[in-house]
């Protein structure tokens, strides 16, 4: 997996039909804001390999061909990939060659740590025009004796904020 050995909850079968209902509900409101947010969280560098695009394009193309086309389905279909067993975590994912773009590395090598999969969901995200972003952060860490939380360096963690209209920001990680 590659949040390594921490613990995160995932969405329960219920909650992603729900999700989706609830997308489907609200993705036509008005919100205020969102041409700020699609301004800000859906840019792409330019030059961006085309192969990720394509490859982004390729994961979701079966949701938009079922009766869940939502952005959230989108988001899922994404993260499912990217959860793949293709995929290996690790601490020590080697150095990105000069002159390869960084995602499109880590989709060839298919090994990484947190902040390469949260890069890589972010651009393909983008790329389908789903506002997203990559949070840095750290785990909760370990309760202690006394009800305190440990936190330290190795807690350290990247995800993925995407932004649904009508919603706001849901993590996925």
């Amino acid at each position: 997996t590659f949040t390594s050995d921490l613990r995160f909850r995932r969405a329960s079968k219920e909650l992603y039909k729900d999700m989706n209902g609830l997308v489907r509900r609200v993705k036509n409101d008005d919100v205020p804001y969102w041409e700020a947010v699609c301004e800000q969280y859906l840019q792409l560098p330019d030059g961006l390999p085309a192969g990720i695009v394509q490859k982004a394009a390729e994961i979701i193309a079966p949701v938009i061909d079922s009766d869940f086309d939502t952005e959230y389905a989108k988001s899922e279909a994404l993260e499912n990939y990217l959860r793949s067993s293709e995929f290996t975590y690790t601490e020590r994912p080697g150095e990105v060659p000069n002159g390869v773009d960084f995602v499109e590395y880590f989709l060839s090598t298919k090994k990484g740590c947190c902040t390469y999969f949260a890069s890589a969901m972010v651009v393909m995200a983008r790329s389908q025009g789903i506002p997203s972003r990559v949070v840095v952060g750290y785990a909760p860490g370990t309760l202690d004796e006394t009800g305190n939380y440990l936190v330290y360096q190795s807690d350290a963690h990247a995800w993925v904020e995407w932004y649904y209209k009508g919603l706001g920001w849901i993590a996925f990680d």
